[in-house]
């Protein structure tokens, strides 16, 4: 993901969502990760969604991790995956996704 600036999409749908990018540095090694303690605190966004599609861009530097693990800044060259949240404070939820892309620097 190095070669990107953040990740485009569409959504839709009453609620929010939480676009999660994980780091191997947040991920523990049973998992195949790099972490040994305060793992499971991606960097991400939340986005609060509505009935109409909303195109929706997110830069590298817009993610926070949400302060429960080990602080890391974020680094695109250690990019895991990419994960689509939904929270219990934001059920019931009905989620629409389309075009989820790379952005390019």
């Amino acid at each position: 993901a190095s070669r990107f600036a953040g990740i485009d999409l569409w959504a839709k749908g009453p609620g929010r969502i939480n676009v999660a990018l994980p780091m191997v540095d947040t991920i523990e090694r049973k998992w195949g990760g790099l972490c040994d303690g305060g793992c499971y605190d991606p960097h991400r966004a939340a986005i609060d969604l509505g009935t109409c599609w909303q195109h929706v861009t997110l830069k590298w530097e817009d993610l926070r991790q949400v302060g429960y693990g080990a602080p890391l800044a974020f680094d695109e060259k250690r990019l895991a995956s990419v994960q689509f949240m939904i929270d219990v404070a934001d059920s019931p939820f009905d989620v629409w996704l389309d075009d989820v892309a790379f952005v390019a620097r």
